[in-house]
């Protein structure tokens, strides 16, 4: 029978209702699935199907066009590579009337004859809708996560408590979680769970009978120096003589030290250079080029760190200029101003040997923490790195054990003054600016010293990464978390995480949370009172040479005090620990991961969604009980599910979560990073 189908040009496109000759060359379609005119041979794989066309119906010229903009290409390797970046429009799909399809796409009308086609085609084609078409599971099941928090909230309800069931509802939608009546009817009546709630209860019983009502460490037990017992380094004579005064005025004492130590100056004369006899050329002045080359050398050897912020995240050089009485009323309002906080029971103290940091200075501990100091900007005494670098370091440690045996610190030395750094370059807004407090090189370098021994004598929860010795703690974080992505991928397992950024962290962490603290750790009440006397002072605003009234310092802790970021991670550890017995946790072979944290930056992580709930709950209350509270609109979360059918893993936009009743934001940023 004569074939009465018109003749096709070379290199022509496929029309409908038109076959090629096998000799002519062969135009296809991307992506698949790769159709032959010729039969009714299918394929998903250009290998197959250039066997098929070349074995059976003698092709040996072949085209490739982009289904999205039209364009063709000579060859499989260079149409893939261009779709993936194609931004064009999805080109309907050149179905022949005569194909028996049977699979249509909703989106845009494209016929397959196999559901796989199909559904390969809506995911490459349509992705969003393809998402929303990955159905989660039909019928409500309870997680691991929900099933414990109902047997914790049931265990901790009263015994003569009615309507057991509605209050267990109301209790779990405090935890965002939706479930009826009939259903936690339904999980009450399992033995299992019964024989949970009882174990809840011993354990609660147990608490009763072993734990510190007063959780007050005592005076008398062993003491851990930590500071090295070296007498012969002290200066022994300015020490006798303060300690054979029964009363010490710390302040009369310190104005009198400084006036040895440090002779009054002369006028200053900061920023004023000698005079030059060279001329000066209009150009050199007007150099912006040369002088911001200049400023960043001087950076590059004074400063990298804050070149490199600089240049990677846009942090501003320049000094803000906005209005002194706003910066001042943002110190009032945040270091002056004492939130009220709830009633809260006193932290139980740890087993461990009591911790003391009032040990007697060394010179030798002065004089290695003057070496690796660097000469950063000074404080209000004008009292410079140079000139203390300049006097004994037995001098020094004597000043400094004469601050310990008093118990405090003179109050010129806890002054300071607060600059602000803008966030972004140009900005008046005094919200988008870091404040900085710059205390006396004295207290700072003080401070370095006790800070150095609180760390050495506490231990910080094993997720806190910050201040560990030769430990890159960001990169272990980062390096944990996308293995954590990896295994749960590789696996099968669902992973949920959401990212936290506390609003106003230093400056609104309380001092009473602080020493609350400290007790869990069990420092001596002594050192207790010492580092509660450093967290107060004052500072005053100052912007471009203007100063602003003085404020005092009665909450937070400041940005730029070498001892306030160990103080907010000993806070945050308790909150760790809650998140760690809470229950809900990603299961890494076979340890439990529920947080990972770097100073103030935690993420957490759940294998459910409702135990990522059930950990947003325990941390926002966690603050709410210190005054605190989330930032919903800078916190993520990143959700990666797996299709109940298909078993494949996605990252499912739909899943929402919220804190203090707003919604957090959603990334898939880190999943396609872990898909490289």
């Amino acid at each position: 029978m004569a074939d009465d189908r018109p003749e096709k040009t070379s290199g022509s496109l496929d029309l409908p209702g038109q076959l090629p000759s096998p000799g002519e060359k062969r135009v296809i379609i991307y992506p698949v699935p790769y159709k032959c005119d010729f039969c009714s041979f299918t394929s998903t794989t250009w290998l197959s199907t250039e066997l098929h066309l070349k074995s059976v119906h003698s092709c040996r010229l072949f085209s490739f066009t982009c289904s999205k903009c039209t364009k063709e290409w000579t060859s499989i390797n260079s149409v893939a590579s261009h779709y993936a970046r194609c931004k064009g429009g999805i080109a309907p799909a050149n179905i022949p009337p005569s194909s028996a399809s049977t699979y249509a796409c909703s989106s845009c009308g494209a016929c397959f004859d196999t559901n796989s086609g199909l559904q390969l085609h809506r995911k490459r084609a349509h992705p969003d809708a393809f998402l929303q078409t990955c159905v989660q599971k039909t019928k409500a099941r309870w997680s691991v996560d929900e099933i414990n928090l109902l047997a914790k909230v049931e265990a901790n309800l009263h015994p003569a408590c009615k309507n057991i069931n509605q209050v267990l509802e109301q209790k779990l939608i405090e935890f965002h979680i939706a479930r009826n009546v009939e259903m936690i009817k339904g999980q009450r009546r399992k033995a299992a769970y019964k024989e949970l709630v009882l174990q809840y209860r011993r354990g609660q019983q147990q608490e009763v009978i072993v734990g510190s009502p007063s959780g007050v460490v005592g005076f008398s037990p062993q003491v851990i120096s930590t500071s090295a017992h070296n007498t012969d380094a002290l200066s022994n004579d300015l020490i006798r003589e303060a300690y054979s005064l029964p009363e010490v005025d710390i302040d009369d004492l310190q104005t009198k030290l400084l006036q040895n130590l440090a002779p009054s100056r002369g006028p200053t004369t900061r920023g004023v250079r000698k005079h030059d006899s060279r001329p000066k050329t209009e150009t050199a002045r007007t150099n912006v080029r040369v002088a911001r080359f200049k400023r960043f050398q001087r950076l590059f050897q004074n400063n990298r760190g804050k070149l490199a912020s600089h240049i990677l995240d846009g942090a501003s050089l320049d000094q803000f200029n906005g209005n002194i009485d706003e910066a001042t009323a943002l110190l009032v309002k945040t270091l002056s101003s004492r939130p009220i906080l709830p009633a809260n029971e006193e932290a139980e103290s740890s087993d461990s040997p009591c911790v003391s940091v009032t040990q007697p200075i060394t010179a030798v501990e002065v004089a290695r923490e003057l070496k690796a100091a660097r000469p950063t900007a000074v404080g209000p005494d004008g009292l410079k790195l140079q000139k203390l670098r300049e006097l004994n370091a037995f001098d020094i440690a004597s000043l400094f054990n004469l601050w310990l045996k008093a118990g405090k610190l003179p109050v010129s030395v806890k002054a300071s003054r607060t600059i602000f750094i803008p966030k972004i370059d140009g900005t008046s807004d005094i919200s988008k600016c870091r404040p900085i407090t710059i205390a006396s090189m004295l207290y700072r370098l003080f401070s370095r010293i006790i800070t150095k021994g609180l760390a050495t004598a506490v231990h910080l929860s094993e997720r806190q990464k910050a201040f560990l010795p030769d430990v890159n703690g960001v990169f272990e974080n980062t390096s944990s978390l996308y293995a954590f992505i990896k295994d749960a991928k590789a696996r099968s397992k669902e992973i949920y995480i959401a990212m936290l950024d506390l609003a106003k962290a230093f400056d609104s962490v309380p001092h009473e949370r602080i020493i609350r603290a400290l007790r869990r750790k069990n420092v001596h009440p002594a050192s207790i009172d010492l580092i509660a006397n450093m967290l107060t002072g004052t500072t005053y605003a100052e912007i471009k040479g203007l100063k602003g009234n003085t404020v005092q310092i009665c909450n937070g802790v400041r940005q730029g005090d070498p001892l306030s970021p160990l103080l907010f991670c000993l806070f945050l550890d308790e909150m760790i620990v809650r998140l760690q017995e809470s229950g809900p946790a990603f299961d890494f072979k076979g340890r439990k991961i529920s947080a990972l944290a770097f100073a103030d930056d935690m993420t957490l992580l759940a294998d459910s969604a409702a135990g990522l709930k059930i950990l947003l709950k325990v941390a926002s209350d966690f603050l709410a009980e210190s005054g605190m509270m989330l930032n919903a609109d800078k916190c993520l979360t990143l959700s990666i599910c797996r299709s109940p059918k298909t078993k494949k893993m996605f990252s499912n936009p739909v899943i929402t979560f919220s804190v203090a009743d707003s919604r957090t934001g959603q990334t898939d940023r880190m999943e396609k990073d872990a898909s490289c």
